[in-house]
């Protein structure tokens, strides 16, 4: 006994009139578009997300280096300041 041999693309391209395939095509495409939009855009928010998160790392590191600098002036002004 044979056995069949009809395999989901057969059946597609044989069965399937050709308006329909041509729906399938057309959809199918439109899934990947939006997925690839989709990536892109989550992409770009992560990249403006990192981007001001080194921003802010740096100006947050400058002004603690303006903090340690305050504190420094002022040990040095209370050491002499009790020297006399």
């Amino acid at each position: 006994m044979a056995v069949p041999e009809h395999t989901v693309w057969v059946l597609l391209f044989e069965q399937t009139p050709p308006v329909l395939r041509w729906i399938l095509a057309v959809l199918t495409g439109g899934i990947f578009l939006l997925l690839q939009q989709l990536y892109r855009n989550h992409k770009e928010r992560v990249n403006r997300l990192e981007n001001l998160i080194i921003t802010n790392q740096k100006t947050t590191t400058a002004q603690i280096s303006g903090v340690h600098k305050k504190i420094d002036t002022l040990t040095v002004q209370l050491l002499r300041n009790r020297g006399d």
